[in-house]
C-alpha cells in the first residue's frame, strides 16, 4: 500500500509548565517502535492519556482531514487504520458513504469519536 493511503496523524501534547506543546506526526497502522518514538517526541511517555489527535492526511477518507479524534488512544488508531487496509473496494466505497452520512447527521465540526469509526468499518 503507498504512503499516501496511509493514515497520517499529528501526535499533539502540552508541556508539563502549560506554556506550550510538542507536535509530531506518526502514520497508521505504525509498529511498537515508531509509536514509542513518537510518544518521546512530543514528551508523552507515561502521559499517554493526556495525547491529542488531528487526522492530517488520509486519501481512503479524505473527509477526515483536519478532524481531531476525541476518545482515542494510539492502540485504537492502529486498530482503525488496519481495518480500513483490510477492506475491498467495494466495502471502502460503502464506508465512505456511511462514514459522510454519519458527518451530516451528528453535525461533527471538528472532533469525531473514535469508537464511532471504528464501528462505522463493521458497515
Amino acid at each position: 500500500m503507498a504512503l499516501k493511503d496511509k493514515l497520517v496523524v499529528e501526535l499533539s501534547m502540552e508541556d508539563l509548565n502549560g506554556s506550550g506543546y510538542y507536535y509530531t506526526n506518526l502514520i497508521f497502522p505504525a509498529t511498537e517502535g515508531q509509536v514509542e518514538d513518537a510518544l518521546q517526541r512530543v514528551r508523552g511517555i507515561g502521559r499517554e492519556d493526556n495525547l491529542e489527535f488531528s487526522v492530517m492526511n488520509y486519501n481512503k477518507l479524505p473527509e477526515l482531514k483536519d478532524i481531531r479524534i476525541s476518545g482515542a488512544t494510539i492502540n485504537e488508531l492502529n486498530f482503525f487504520a488496519k481495518r480500513i487496509e483490510m477492506l475491498n473496494e467495494n466495502e471502502t466505497a460503502a464506508l465512505k458513504a456511511v462514514f459522510n452520512k454519519h458527518l451530516e447527521s451528528e453535525e461533527i465540526d471538528d472532533w469525531i469519536d473514535i469508537k464511532d469509526m471504528i464501528n462505522l468499518t463493521y458497515g
